[in-house]
């Protein structure tokens, strides 16, 4: 009796010690890519299928795509539920279902004051060059002041979550991020080609992205229509997060290259670049399990900006388009990151406690991703899996 009430003992110390509050969320999608040429070929076409999302939740942690119908065990949506299902409960949402399929983008996760939308931009043109291609990008139109009006091409929603953790929501003063309880990416979220597709992986679900923008939060105990009513610019009852670099993009496959893309890369289209026209000698070789950075488009591009889509230290050496704003080495939180275990376990983002806290999430195409090539063209039904935890230790989370 002695030595189970000591284990019993030792148990709730640890259990304390570690915050392990069992609390997870999981999201599963499924996007069906019949056709895309992807970032380099203009005439793009992916197309989309519902996307069956399931959520589950536990102790402290609930979510709602309204902030009214709060959920902490499971919740089933569909395309339905996160567009005109929501058209009653929350009649001025701005969720985006692209009618005419996704097509890459690119983004380095800015977010748009006071609207809380992402800063995207789309191709415009490309130009094959003697080291690859010259870049035209713009800005995709997605808001007005601080109203949001998402562009075709990509997936956005708000999801709520409420923390009922105890403790007091941090003043809009004085929040940080590292006053918050972090929450973590389940170890199980994955993006991958569906054993149900009709093709054989050729690359295409290492260029997916998941976006989750923080743009605000409110009291726990806030109602509906304070909920939803957050933006960047909010004031009264509302933390801002927008201006605390609060989106986080998760990068699956991070690691992750095709064999054509590979030889395309190493062999075919990437030169290095030592001038505004001037190539010589090959860029570095693409290997697979290896990282390659991405260059985002961090502002509009034009023909006389002359950007290759290659350009970065890693990639031809050539810096003239990072330094001058037009690229950007956008860090994510990759799948690499997702694994580490232990007190190393970098968290996704933080939430304070006993808050509601909105988030705008965004599923694309990363078109400045290399793994995002002319060479797919095939197929493919894609399965999104992602989920949170606020366990930090249990890795099966």
């Amino acid at each position: 009796m002695v030595n189970s009430s000591l284990n019993e003992r030792n148990q709730k110390r640890k259990i304390r010690k570690i915050g392990m509050l069992s609390v997870s969320i999981i999201i599963t999608a499924i996007i069906l890519i019949t056709e895309t040429y992807a970032w380099f070929v203009g005439l793009s076409t992916v197309s989309v299928s519902d996307m069956q999302i399931q959520i589950s939740s536990a102790d402290g942690l609930e979510l709602s795509l309204n902030a009214d119908d709060w959920q902490s065990s499971t919740l089933t949506l569909s395309q339905q539920d996160i567009t005109t299902g929501l058209n009653s409960s929350y009649n001025n949402h701005k969720n985006k279902w692209p009618t005419s399929g996704l097509v890459p983008i690119s983004t380095s996760g800015d977010i748009i004051t006071p609207s809380g939308a992402l800063k995207l931009f789309g191709k415009s043109s490309l130009a094959s060059t003697a080291g690859g291609y010259k870049i035209i990008s713009s800005q995709i139109t997605n808001t007005s002041g601080s109203t949001i009006n998402e562009g075709e091409g990509y997936v956005a929603f708000d999801l709520f979550i409420r923390n009922g953790s105890n403790g007091s929501l941090y003043d809009a003063t004085d929040y940080t991020d590292d006053m918050g309880e972090s929450i973590y990416l389940s170890t199980t979220s994955s993006v991958a080609v569906s054993a149900a597709g009709s093709a054989t992986n050729n690359g295409i679900a290492n260029s997916v992205r998941v976006a989750f923008a923080r743009v605000g939060m409110v009291s726990g105990s806030s109602d509906a229509a304070i909920a939803q009513s957050i933006t960047c610019g909010n004031a009264t009852n509302v933390t801002p997060l927008c201006s605390i670099a609060n989106t986080v993009i998760w990068e699956p496959n991070d690691k992750a290259h095709d064999d054509n893309l590979i030889d395309y890369y190493n062999n075919k289209a990437c030169k290095k670049r030592t001038a505004a026209n001037n190539y010589s000698g090959s860029c570095g070789e693409l290997s697979n399990n290896t990282f390659f950075p991405t260059y985002t488009v961090k502002n509009a591009i034009t023909a006389t900006n002359n950007v290759n889509i290659y350009d970065g230290t890693e990639l031809n050496t050539y810096t003239n388009s990072i330094t001058n704003g037009y690229l950007q080495n956008t860090d994510t939180f990759t799948d690499s990151e997702k694994v580490i275990s232990g007190y190393s376990r970098p968290a996704l983002f933080n939430l304070a406690a006993n808050s509601i806290t909105k988030v705008r999430v965004y599923i694309y195409l990363e078109g400045q991703d290399v793994d995002n090539y002319d060479l797919i063209t095939k197929g493919q039904s894609v399965d999104i899996k992602f989920g949170f935890t606020k366990d930090k230790f249990n890795v099966s989370t």
